[in-house]
């Protein structure tokens, strides 16, 4: 693999354990766009066996850059690849390789059908892949500079308002399981005094 698509050496070892993000990424590969498909490929010998070329449906793995789209890298998909890019494989598994994992850009607010349009051309269908694109593509594109900070932006209100809600779940979980403890407590006292006042009525011997 193209060392320019690895942000360090250590990329390189696919098999050592790093821990992936709520996506299912490697650290990095957040700036890498990737997409399964299938693509024919003829094969030397069985075309040599039949006398004429025969094809075979092989899977391919197509890895681009989002900081510089003019660096793709198009091979034959490996186990490796199929277990750095789980999610990615697992949808061109279920037919559905085209879509892009992520929130669809018509989600951003204030975008255009044209400007849709537009970022479709450069393969550019969800707000992350918009988030991670390089300063090559924005200065090629008018304009793409702003969305590309209207989306990082919009991830990061996103994020937040999802840590808030989850915080919010927290505390009221730990509200619920003190008023759990709380009325255990006092069912607890509740029968230390029945016991103490049962003890005190109860004739003597």
């Amino acid at each position: 693999m193209d060392a320019t698509l690895i942000p360090d050496d250590e990329e390189l070892d696919l098999t050592s354990y790093r821990p992936r993000d709520a996506r299912g990424r490697l650290p990095g590969d957040e700036r890498l766009q990737v997409s399964f498909t299938t693509q024919a490929v003829k094969s030397p010998l069985k075309s040599a066996e039949a006398g004429h070329p025969v094809y075979d449906d092989l899977p391919y793995i197509q890895i681009k850059s989002l900081k510089d789209m003019n660096v793709v890298i198009e091979t034959i998909a490996t186990d490796e690849h199929k277990k750095r890019f789980p999610m990615e494989w697992q949808r061109y598994v279920e037919g559905k390789a085209e879509d892009q994992v992520g929130i669809p850009v018509t989600e951003l607010p204030g975008i255009t059908p044209a400007r849709v349009k537009e970022l479709s051309i450069h393969d550019i269908r969800t707000i992350e892949t918009l988030a991670e694109i390089g300063e090559d593509l924005t200065h090629r594109v008018p304009g793409l500079a702003t969305l590309r900070a209207k989306a990082q932006d919009y991830l990061k209100r996103t994020n937040d308002a999802g840590f808030h809600v989850k915080q919010q779940a927290e505390l009221q979980k730990r509200d619920d399981a003190i008023a759990v403890l709380s009325a255990q407590l006092e069912d607890l006292k509740k029968a230390l005094f029945a016991k103490q006042d049962a003890d005190k009525t109860a004739p003597k011997k």
